[in-house]
C-alpha cells in the first residue's frame, strides 16, 4: 500500500474509469481491514463456500503443492516448448492470487446473474 499512497490520482474518483491490477490489490487491502479477515478467509466465506466452489482458492503460500493446476509455458527456440520460469504470484493478493477450475467459474458465472450473492440494487450500482 506504501507504493500506492506515493503516487497521485489520474483523474477525480468517478469521472472516468481506466483498469489497473494495482486497483485490485488496494481492494483487497480494503476488504481485508473492513471484514478484519485475510482476503482468501474472507472470499472462501463469502463467496467460495456460498456457491459450493471447492476448486476455488487464493493462492497465499508459494511453497504450497496444488494437484492437478495448469503451468505455463513458453517457446524455446522455433518449434519447441518448455516450462516458462516460475512466478511467485503471492504478493499479488487481489490481483492475481487465486485459481480455480473451470467448473468452478462457470457456477460464478451462472449464480452472478441471481442474487444469491448480491441484491439487484448492488449489481446496478456496480454496473452504474
Amino acid at each position: 500500500m506504501k507504493i500506492f499512497q506515493k503516487k497521485s490520482l489520474l483523474f477525480e474518483p468517478g469521472s472516468k474509469y481506466s483498469y489497473s491490477n494495482s486497483n485490485y490489490n488496494v481492494l483487497a487491502y480494503i476488504i481485508e481491514k473492513v471484514s478484519e479477515m485475510k482476503y482468501g478467509d474472507f472470499l472462501k466465506k463469502n463467496i467460495f463456500d456460498i456457491l459450493g466452489m471447492k476448486s476455488t482458492s487464493h493462492h497465499v503460500n508459494a511453497a504450497e503443492v496444488i494437484l492437478n493446476i495448469a503451468t505455463g509455458y513458453t517457446m524455446d527456440g522455433l518449434t519447441n516448448l518448455q516450462r516458462a520460469p516460475y512466478l511467485d504470484w503471492t504478493i499479488k493478493t487481489g490481483n492475481g492470487s487465486l485459481y480455480s477450475t473451470v467448473e468452478d467459474l462457470a457456477e460464478f458465472d451462472r449464480v452472478f446473474y441471481t442474487e444469491k450473492l448480491m441484491t439487484k440494487a448492488t449489481k446496478e450500482k456496480m454496473f452504474g
